[in-house]
């Protein structure tokens, strides 16, 4: 085969590669096993933490962010972490750059995806931590955190 050719193909081959694993992803739906996450604001949510006596479990992610993908199909779906996450926060997912989102990024200066945040109710920073994490990394780094007594 002709080398010209060859390096068409595997050109053409690299950027459909590249293209699929960049498309976008539908992050406004939970898979039914996994973490569930309140849609609303966060000041929303802050109220809800509150009431409920709860830490905020806040993910700011992008449509386009390859770590933010692969944190909702490989992490988020955990069983384990997803029943203590849903136990013992309220979980939050934010676009960082639609909505509320850039308004987030500001006050928490935040510059990066997925940013991933614990929050007191009044949304004060108690945990913060950047990129992919296993669930099993997020899981223990939950039970670092204070238990929630505001």
């Amino acid at each position: 085969m002709n080398k010209k050719l060859i390096y068409i193909v595997l050109a053409v081959g690299l950027a459909a590669f590249y293209f699929w694993q960049n498309r976008s992803m539908d992050f406004s739906t939970d898979e039914k096993t996994g973490i569930q996450f309140y849609r609303g604001t966060l000041k929303e949510a802050m109220v809800i933490a509150k009431k409920e006596n709860k830490l905020i479990f806040l993910d700011v992610y992008a449509a386009w962010c390859g770590p933010c993908k692969k944190l909702k199909t490989a992490t988020f779906t955990d069983p384990n972490l997803a029943e203590y996450y849903n136990s013992n926060f309220v979980n939050v997912l934010i676009d960082g750059e639609k909505n509320d989102g850039p308004e987030v990024m500001t006050t928490y200066n935040l510059n990066s995806f997925p940013s991933l945040l614990f929050l007191s109710p009044s949304g004060e920073v108690i945990e913060k931590t950047l990129g992919f994490h296993s669930a099993g990394s997020l899981l223990e780094l939950a039970k670092t955190l204070p238990a929630q007594t505001e």
